[in-house]
């Protein structure tokens, strides 16, 4: 009798909730309902639809102690509440007409832990996702849309392409790993001035345009990374073994004069290597080349040269720094004779 009688009790409440979804009132009540359950965190405006698998909502908004960080207008979305029972979250179609994300959201202090559910999302599409200044460095605005299924860390699958609408751009990502094999491609091109130099706190990085690649078993993934941005180029091949941490790579980068921020100016910088085994007995060579380096207008390096060996356990690095200025009262004491480094 006690059990047939909670059953009875949580179907009746499972009943109410779902008759008032779908009455005005009803709606009303539970927009407020959240907002009180959330410290009004979270409020909904315009519920809608056929509660609950088949929803609507006019606006959302998303706050902090800082204030509003997200919006989010013409929402739709149609899904399976009853995977919940399952610990999943199924939708069938998330739509979205306008998402505007001014800041990154600010936490409470109070840390925790979180699991992840599994998350199966069959299609979603907004068609303006509008990031704030502080997020991108100037405002910028992408539509959104692809598919992506989480269920967990180490397996997922996913297929998200991005485009800009308030400029050139666009970013492509397919990702499919499970416990034993990783394939993923990423393809980004955007012009000078694009969200990802601000992101990267790279303002003056110039035109971006990146191909990343990993495709194979989890103990021999075969990677590469190629990358122009403005006048530097760099790429990365080789293979990696995530299983026992080592890898076989060789990586070069070239760039001429650049200033990819305000207090960092170089007129040439030059860099090839390898690396050979695992991170704690590598094998690996590489090779350094500066010109004209500036940092924060005080320090000035006009000639770099290094060279990095690591051998059996062992790690070797030879420098030679010419005309070297630091900033104080005498900032060209080192200047008048190279500078040698040698470490072991």
């Amino acid at each position: 009798w006690v059990l047939g009688a909670a059953a009875l009790l949580v179907a009746a409440l499972l009943g109410a909730v779902w008759i008032a979804g779908n009455t005005d009132p009803g709606r009303v009540w539970i927009e407020g309902l959240t907002y009180r359950l959330t410290s009004g965190y979270v409020k909904l405006v315009g519920l809608g639809g056929s509660f609950p698998t088949q929803l609507t909502l006019d606006h959302l908004e998303l706050t902090d102690r800082r204030g509003v960080w997200l919006t989010a207008d013409q929402l739709s979305l149609r899904w399976s509440p009853l995977r919940w029972l399952e610990r999943r979250i199924y939708v069938d179609e998330l739509q979205l007409k306008r998402l505007h994300m001014e800041r990154a959201p600010v936490g409470d202090g109070k840390g925790g832990s979180a699991t992840v559910p599994h998350i199966d999302v069959g299609a979603f599409s907004m068609d303006a996702v509008e990031l704030g200044a502080s997020l991108t460095g100037t405002p910028a605005t992408v539509s959104l849309w692809g598919k992506l299924e989480l269920r967990s860390l180490q397996d997922a699958d996913a297929d998200v392409t991005a485009r800009r609408l308030d400029g050139e751009g666009e970013y492509t990502l397919h990702l499919k790993l499970d416990p034993k094999r990783m394939d993923a491609t990423l393809a980004v091109h955007e012009p000078a001035g694009g969200p990802l130099e601000n992101l990267l706190s790279l303002p003056g990085l110039g035109a971006l345009s990146a191909t990343a690649a990993v495709q194979g078993p989890r103990n021999s993934e075969r990677v590469d990374v190629v990358l122009d941005a403005g006048q530097l180029h760099a790429d990365v091949h080789g293979s990696v073994d995530l299983a026992h941490q080592s890898a076989d790579l060789q990586y070069s980068l070239k760039a001429a004069a650049m200033a990819p921020r305000p207090d960092v100016v170089w007129t040439g910088v030059a860099l090839t290597g390898n690396w050979h085994g695992t991170l704690t007995a590598p094998t690996a060579d590489g090779r350094l080349e500066v010109h004209g380096l500036k940092i924060l207008t005080a320090t000035q390096i006009p000639h770099l040269n290094a060279e990095l060996a690591a051998r059996d356990g062992k790690l070797a690095l030879h420098g030679v720094v010419e005309g070297l200025e630091v900033p104080g009262p005498q900032p060209r004491l080192l200047a008048n004779a190279p500078l040698t480094i040698d470490a072991s």
